[in-house]
């Protein structure tokens, strides 16, 4: 289209400088008659004709361009009506695919509206299941519940109770079911049980005991490896073994069960029996309160005279102990202290750390 348009611009401009060239001959040549002379009138007129023929082949140029010019147009009107059926076979297009887009969206729309359907079953069949199944269970343990079930599950546990705990949870199951049934048959049945587990519930209880011991002698150890004996006290020690008797809940049963060593021993090697329990039985030569624990002096004898000291810290209680009576004491042996009498001699002293019998922890 526009190589048309320029062609046709270049027509006009050709045509215009045509006229012009033509008319400025034609008014030249009027002019110069009757001025000049013969010669001049014969020299003006063959100057005319040169121009005229320059214009005639201007013409012939601008004919050829008009003839190109309507070559291009015919081309463009060509171009332009293809374009056109294009365009409208791109609308025809596009209507078919807003059609096609608008019978999928449609179509997904009552998938979508199917599946929310079935799901709207299936959670109604899930709801219905699981009343059914809170029935069933409910059964069950009614069922379990009967007297003659939960003695067949407490013999089962009983074959089963390998640990205190599982021993303990057991014991504490047949305490209750002898509450609820008191004075019915099924209850001798359960003390029959109860009586066999007692043993085994007490051999497992010193066996947890004795287990937890094992790993507190390997911590008290290693929290008094860098103990020195001799003639200074190790506070320290004490404080930090008491701490862990608190915290481990040994008491003077758990302490006792605990590998012993023999004060023979502790006196000739106390690096190799540090750690260690030692229970004591002797008379207690001094007591008195030292901020959070209480400390003194037992001495046990030998024919009438005194055999070993033993100086005591316990965080636990002291009541009804007191200086000169005889008691009972469990503790963790932490150094042999050599001391200074009043007398200016030196005494050996055995340190332990624990409680004494029936004080608790």
């Amino acid at each position: 289209m526009r190589k048309g348009i320029k062609a046709f611009v270049g027509l006009a401009v050709c045509v215009v400088s045509f006229l012009s060239c033509q008319n400025q001959g034609e008014k030249e040549a009027t002019i110069a008659v009757p001025e000049c002379p013969p010669c001049q009138v014969e020299s003006g007129n063959v100057e005319a004709e040169h121009k005229a023929t320059q214009s005639l082949a201007e013409l012939s140029k601008c004919t050829q361009a008009l003839e190109a010019a309507g070559t291009t147009l015919k081309s463009c009107q060509g171009d332009l009506t293809e374009l056109r059926s294009e365009s409208a076979r791109k609308e025809v297009q596009c209507a078919q695919a807003d059609r096609s887009f608008e019978d999928k969206i449609a179509l997904a729309a009552k998938e979508l509206a199917e599946a929310n359907e079935r799901t709207a079953k299936a959670e109604a069949k899930l709801a219905q299941s699981a009343v059914a199944l809170t029935e069933a269970e409910e059964t069950i343990k009614r069922l379990k519940d009967t007297p003659e079930n939960q003695l067949a599950e407490f013999s089962n546990q009983l074959a089963a109770a390998t640990t205190a705990e599982a021993a303990e949870l057991l014991d504490k199951a047949l305490d209750q079911f002898l509450l609820r049934n008191a004075g019915n048959p099924h209850a001798k049945a359960a003390q029959a049980i109860k009586k066999v587990l007692a043993p085994r519930l007490k051999t497992l209880r010193a066996k947890a005991a004795e287990e937890k011991a094992l790993q507190s002698i390997a911590a008290f150890r290693t929290a008094l490896a860098d103990v020195q004996d001799g003639s200074t006290l190790s506070i320290a020690a004490v404080v930090v073994v008491g701490e862990m008797l608190k915290k481990s809940g040994l008491g003077f049963d758990g302490i006792s069960a605990l590998p012993r060593a023999k004060a023979a021993d502790a006196s000739k090697d106390p690096a190799a029996q540090r750690g260690k329990a030692m229970v004591v039985k002797g008379t207690v030569l001094q007591i008195s309160r030292d901020d959070e624990y209480y400390t003194g002096l037992i001495i046990t004898m030998k024919g009438y005279s005194i055999d070993k000291i033993y100086s005591f810290y316990t965080p636990g209680k002291t009541d009804g102990i007191y200086a000169d009576k005889t008691a009972t004491f469990a503790g963790v042996f932490t150094q042999r202290h050599e001391y200074s009498t009043r007398g200016g001699g030196t005494n050996e002293a055995l340190v332990l750390v624990g409680y004494f019998a029936g004080q608790g922890k």
